[in-house]
């Protein structure tokens, strides 16, 4: 299956909507999309709630854990938009990835 190129900002946004679809999480106020560095991941970048507003905080985790997996189908990140890498071993499941640095 062919990937989807997202930059950064688009596939935060596209995240942060489809985790706020998530039943109790309508509220959540912030996220961070991580990039992974490594060439051997599979993926490119991680998901996380940073600001779970008015939802219970295990509630949008699990439903950020949900987008992650549901979004790594289609999509990979625009590379040229990556930042430090920001990722814990146990994030680097997946098929989404960024484009070039």
């Amino acid at each position: 299956m062919a990937k989807t190129l997202l930059s950064m900002p688009d596939l935060r946004r596209r995240a942060l909507a489809e985790i706020r679809q998530q039943p109790g999480c309508h509220n959540v106020q912030d996220i961070a999309i991580n990039c992974v560095t490594d060439q051997d991941a599979e993926n490119n970048w991680s998901l996380c709630v940073l600001s779970p507003g008015a939802a219970d905080a295990n509630t949008a985790a699990r439903a950020a854990l949900h987008v992650q997996s549901v979004l790594r189908s289609p999509a990979t990140l625009e590379r040229s938009n990556l930042q430090a890498p920001v990722a814990t071993s146990a994030q680097l499941n997946g098929s989404i990835n960024l484009l070039a640095y």
